[in-house]
């Protein structure tokens, strides 16, 4: 738009002049737009005051259009960048925690299955055991037993006398 703007100023003041560049619409767009983009080819100039008061004008706000949304375009990238590493952690957080509770329930397995399968030798060693593999408790004594049932894959242990 801006560009329109200046090529027909550049055009209305330049156009009468005896040896001017700016001979047609489109000719002086170009000149608005190689002015605008900070390219300046020399090739065309205007000649006049007021041709030369508009290349200014036009040269100073093409570079105001090019660098004023750079700094929004950084800030944005920046929080973006920010954002992600955030989210990295997170997420880096939570696979450590599914890790460690993958281990929980593995170990939970394990004592499980060496609970309710005792193996030959420690039935040779120990003479007088349970079912579950542990000698027998008095009656005063409250022993951890793991329950028999799973809900959603949570491991619980209850507290029973026997």
């Amino acid at each position: 738009m801006g560009m329109l703007i200046f090529a027909g100023l550049g055009y209305a003041l330049e156009k009468d002049e005896p040896d001017t560049m700016f001979y047609t619409l489109p000719q002086t767009l170009y000149w608005a737009i190689i002015t605008m983009t900070s390219t300046g080819y020399g090739d065309i100039a205007p000649k006049t005051a007021g041709g030369k008061l508009v290349a200014s004008l036009c040269a100073i706000c093409g570079v105001l259009c090019i660098t004023l949304p750079i700094p929004i375009i950084v800030a944005n990238f920046n929080r973006y960048y920010e954002k992600s590493i955030i989210e990295q952690a997170i997420n880096q957080q939570r696979s450590n925690s599914n890790n460690h509770w993958d281990e929980t329930k593995r170990s939970i397995r394990e004592a499980r299955y060496r609970l309710s399968v005792p193996s030959e030798a420690q039935d040779s060693k120990q003479t007088h055991t349970h079912q579950n593999g542990f000698p027998p408790k008095s009656d005063t004594q409250t022993t951890l037993v793991p329950m028999a049932y799973l809900e959603k894959e949570e491991m619980s242990l209850e507290l029973i006398s026997p």
